[in-house]
């Protein structure tokens, strides 16, 4: 199953849902999620029009942040690092994979993260 680490560079934990499971995305650490969870909850790697829905699901149309363009800039402090592949038992909750420092964007634009005593994924039998 292809996993990608979701970051929340955020100062407020981000909680979201998706196929009956709830996430927690805690300031700082980065948390294994499956692709189509992300998709879905973040509207990653979607088009403009379908953010609004993310945003409000994600809790980030209400307050303190309020309006779309303050919504949008706590998403921007989410990085996403696709790739990942993880072996996994069925029912098997995501894991937090480490603590995260901070966050760059390498030349070509996509977010790439900064770790600080980050964990390596493993892979489960």
């Amino acid at each position: 199953m292809e996993q990608v680490q979701v970051i929340n560079n955020n100062d407020f934990p981000i909680k979201g849902r998706y196929g009956g499971k709830d996430y927690l995305f805690e300031p700082g650490q980065g948390v294994a999620v499956e692709l189509e969870a992300v998709k879905h909850m973040f509207a990653w790697n979607q088009p403009e029009h379908v953010k609004a829905g993310a945003l409000n699901r994600l809790g980030l149309l209400t307050p303190p942040n309020g309006s779309l363009q303050k919504a949008l800039a706590a998403l921007d402090r989410v990085v996403f690092v696709p790739g990942h592949t993880v072996f996994e038992e069925p029912g098997a909750s995501p894991q937090p994979i480490g603590e995260v420092s901070g966050a760059l964007r390498n030349p070509g634009g996509e977010p790439e993260a900064k770790a600080s005593g980050q964990l390596p994924l493993k892979r489960r039998k």
